[in-house]
């Protein structure tokens, strides 16, 4: 069975976005992985040029070019950017979702659990499967069953002082 690595946070500002990509380069790096994905829950929230907490977080020139292209490469490692209407988490090493409700959180452990599936003609390898998932949910209640079942870690980001999602506070 694969040993997955699960985190969150119920940050939902640039600092927790920032962190995430920090997080997920981290896990790439220790895991000796090749490949992640940001998955965001839709390319106009995340590609808006008004969208404060993502330019933030990342950087206006990585969300730039990961909107352009679709992937970016960093110190070595790709990272692509993905939507849940065509999520592929097969060869992905770690994901770190951006604000998914409930219904994309599970999606990624069904994603994970057909992928997995032993009577599936297109079974990955053990290996192809993500080692590590950060969900940044917007409300914690969208992941309390997937808090029960996974027991994962939890981050906690204080979010005083930076962009939060829908508001020009800073």
């Amino acid at each position: 069975m694969i040993e997955h690595n699960y985190t969150y946070t119920v940050a939902h500002c640039s600092k927790a976005v920032e962190f995430g990509l920090f997080w997920l380069l981290g896990e790439l790096e220790k895991h000796n992985l090749e490949k992640g994905c940001i998955l965001a829950v839709g390319k106009g929230n995340f590609c808006n040029k008004t969208n404060e907490v993502y330019k933030e977080g990342l950087g206006e020139s990585l969300v730039k070019k990961l909107c352009d292209n679709g992937f970016v490469i960093i110190n070595g490692k790709r990272i692509d950017l993905q939507y849940p209407l065509s999520m592929s988490l097969s060869s992905v090493g770690s994901v770190l979702a951006i604000y998914p409700h409930k219904k994309i959180v599970d999606k990624i452990e069904e994603s994970i659990a057909h992928n997995y599936r032993l009577d599936s003609p297109y079974l990955p390898s053990i290996n192809a499967l993500p080692k590590s998932i950060l969900i940044i949910p917007w409300i914690e209640f969208d992941v309390e069953d997937w808090i029960k079942i996974h027991n994962p870690n939890r981050i906690d980001i204080d979010c005083a002082d930076h962009y939060i999602f829908g508001s020009s506070r800073k």
